[in-house]
């Protein structure tokens, strides 16, 4: 009987955790793996890139990352790396307004305060529930 029971409690947990298992993952970001591409479909239609413009805006946020991960894996002190970082921005940003025109260029920087605004009012929200200690 004890048997039977645990056969069947394994057999419960087995077929329980498998579709969990077989669920799609593709969409889903890989920590530490290529980011680059995820954004670009919806860059490509808030910007509305034509023809070449996503292939070369892909390019060129390819190898910015590549140069951020590599100064990342330096491990210098934040003080040293953001000088670099925002050198390597900068180069970034003026390879993007050789590709997209003025008006793309405008909705970038619109699309990019808009992202810092929502993560600027984020901070606030983590920060409390961090330190809340926990009430019942």
């Amino acid at each position: 009987m004890k048997q039977l029971f645990l056969s069947l409690a394994l057999a419960t947990a087995y077929l329980s955790t498998t579709p969990m298992a077989a669920q799609d993952k593709t969409s889903a970001p890989k920590p530490g793996g290529d980011h680059t591409d995820q954004g670009l479909e919806g860059l490509t239609e808030q910007l509305g890139l034509t023809g070449d413009q996503p292939s070369q805006v892909s390019v060129i946020h390819k190898s910015f990352a590549k140069k951020a991960k590599d100064l990342k894996a330096l491990g210098l002190p934040k003080e040293e790396q953001r000088p670099r970082m925002k050198v390597l921005k900068d180069e970034r940003d003026a390879a993007l307004k050789k590709v997209l025109t003025p008006a793309q260029w405008t909705k970038l920087e619109a699309l990019r305060e808009a992202r810092k605004a929502a993560k600027q009012a984020e901070e606030p929200e983590k920060k409390g529930k961090k330190g809340a200690p926990h009430q019942e």
